[in-house]
């Protein structure tokens, strides 16, 4: 048939006739798009599945990876933490230790600190009691190796009686500060 007698016959046609004929068409259409979407769909669920078992292939391999650093490190973290624990103590125990010596040592250092000055005064009175020995020594050689006379004799003994009076009053006045230093410390011990 020709193009131009086909289109007079399609002009022809009644609305009941071009209804079958578009039902027929969307039908049609209908059903390839069906087809096509099924398609689509089962190709997404192949991807999907595809997806899946690749994420189940990697989870696998992380899971035995996991599983295997757990036992390669378990023990290690466990020997590593009881040596450090282990070093803890040991630290801890010095440092008892040395606190204890430290305190011992302040204390004596603080007994020393409290001493000393009474040990100087004691001391000082030693050397005030050697240096009124001396004088006395001395003094003894003068009177028998002259024949002094009485003015110088009484000049002589009483300088002596002079110096004698001052080494006293020095070390009484010592023996205070030293009297006075041990109670002290007494009290604050």
């Amino acid at each position: 048939m020709h193009p131009v007698k086909c289109l007079l016959r399609v002009r022809a046609m009644t609305i009941e006739q071009w209804n079958i004929v578009l039902s027929s068409i969307i039908a049609v259409l209908m059903v390839i798009y069906g087809i096509w979407l099924k398609y689509v769909i089962d190709q997404q669920l192949k991807a999907k599945d595809a997806a899946i078992q690749a994420l189940e292939a990697g989870l696998k391999a992380k899971d035995s990876e996991i599983s295997r650093l757990e036992r390669d490190a378990a023990p290690a973290i466990v020997a590593d933490y009881t040596t450090v624990r282990q070093y803890a103590n040991s630290v801890t125990e010095q440092r008892i230790q040395l606190q204890g010596q430290l305190d011992t040592l302040s204390s004596e250092h603080q007994r020393h600190r409290s001493v000393a000055p009474a040990e100087l005064l004691l001391s000082e009175v030693g050397g005030l009691q050697i240096a009124s020995g001396l004088i006395v020594q001395a003094l003894e050689r003068f009177g028998s190796a002259v024949q002094p006379s009485p003015d110088s004799i009484t000049k002589l003994v009483q300088d002596i009686v002079d110096v004698a009076k001052q080494i006293q009053h020095e070390i009484g006045s010592r023996i205070a500060k030293i009297t006075g230093l041990v109670d002290a410390i007494k009290s604050s011990a």
